[in-house]
């Protein structure tokens, strides 16, 4: 019998591969197509309005049905979803896909999260950083099986569809295998059902913690969607080389998040945000200075290190501040990031358009900087009011 880590961390590893296997091709969507980058971050701009969208929801459908069941259906979804995104004509269609596509990939990303923290409670292990690593490895994977595609000259609307086809076999796969615990919806502690509010908004105890994370969520979201193009465009890498590099910022951080745990017993939190950060903004800062290849791709690797425990560290601290429940607080930090990747996309495409895709990675400087400036919210501020709204201490 597999360990249960097995099964959620596939559901993690197949997210990040399909979702990887899209954004590896998007230099390819922009030439395909004959748009401009300001165009493609308008229309990248609809994925996230479908996974805030899908924030409303996903959680009460995960609490009426079991994370099993909305994470293999959105699964098969999102793995459906970018073969039809890759048929899109024009980047209306292609936006219009998007949206849709990114309503489904909220529900995952949800669905995906509360399976690891089911399985953490009925096993008494710790499984989620493990997790977030087997994402990290699913999305260098996806890029470089996207590479070898791009590297063969092989159209991405063959390519998807390909991997969408694999990749709804390999969820329906995963329904036999995903332990027990995850189809069972969860029952309340004890008495009705308290319904918290749509969007969990920070509060004056999160607003930093939420602020410190988006600082260095932000510039790695960007690098998901501009990433490749920066690497195609500005030190002339080729279509495979372009996805190494990626391979490689997915890989370092994957070095991270499968070591955080050790890291964490060992450091405090403020220390590993401190350099983490400082660590992040090193590597971008290298990054758009890079003359030539192997110089960005050692940039992107010094980055994956740095941004690789930021956000697990904030889910951690944020669950003990006052003011609100644990779940509460950690669906605000959410929504903050969800918000922060809505705009950063349309942003970065005007900004690349106008005065180049360096100029625009670099603006995202100052955001690290407040990471680094802001570290101090992550200590642990447990409080008598913390522990009653969660049930007691962990």
């Amino acid at each position: 019998m597999l360990p249960p880590v097995v099964p959620v961390g596939a559901l993690f590893f197949l997210h990040a591969f399909v979702l990887s296997s899209w954004l590896t091709r998007l230099p390819d969507v922009l030439y395909t197509l004959g748009i401009d980058k300001a165009t493609l971050g308008l229309a990248l701009f609809a994925a996230p309005i479908g996974s805030v969208v899908a924030a409303t929801f996903a959680g009460r459908l995960v609490d009426r049905h079991g994370s099993g069941r909305i994470a293999i259906a959105s699964g098969i979804g999102v793995a459906a979803g970018i073969a039809v995104i890759a048929t899109a004509p024009n980047w209306p269609v292609l936006a219009a896909a998007l949206l849709v596509f990114g309503l489904i990939n909220g529900g995952i990303e949800v669905a995906a999260n509360t399976a690891a923290d089911t399985v953490e409670k009925a096993s008494g292990v710790h499984v989620m950083a493990r997790c977030h690593g087997f994402w990290s490895l699913g999305f260098m994977a996806g890029a470089l099986v996207a590479g070898g595609f791009a590297g063969l000259s092989i159209p991405y609307g063959v390519h998807l569809p390909i991997v969408g086809a694999l990749g709804v076999a390999a969820y329906v796969g995963l329904i036999r295998l995903l332990p027990a615990p995850v189809w069972v919806p969860p029952a309340p502690a004890g008495g009705p059902v308290q319904e918290g509010p749509v969007f969990a908004l920070p509060n004056r105890y999160t607003a930093g913690l939420c602020l410190m994370a988006v600082g260095v969520t932000l510039p790695e979201g960007s690098l998901y969607d501009w990433g490749t193009l920066f690497l195609r465009e500005e030190v002339g890498a080729s279509p495979f080389w372009s996805s190494v590099g990626y391979a490689g910022f997915m890989l370092a951080m994957a070095v991270g998040r499968f070591s955080g745990d050790a890291i964490r017993a060992r450091v405090p939190a403020v220390t590993i945000v401190r350099v983490c950060a400082t660590v992040s903004g090193i590597g971008l800062a290298c990054f758009v200075s890079a003359p030539n290849f192997p110089l960005a791709a050692a940039a992107l690797v010094l980055m994956g290190f740095g941004v690789s425990l930021i956000f697990p560290v904030a889910i951690s601290a944020i669950a003990t501040r006052p003011g609100a429940s644990p779940a509460n607080n950690m669906a605000a930090l959410a929504l903050a990031v969800m918000v922060s990747l809505l705009v950063a996309p349309p942003i970065i495409g005007i900004v690349a358009e106008g005065f180049g895709l360096v100029t625009a990675f670099a603006a995202m400087l100052p955001l690290i900087a407040m990471s680094v400036a802001l570290a101090g919210e992550a200590a642990p501020r447990t409080t008598a009011k913390t522990l009653s709204t969660a049930g007691g201490p962990a």
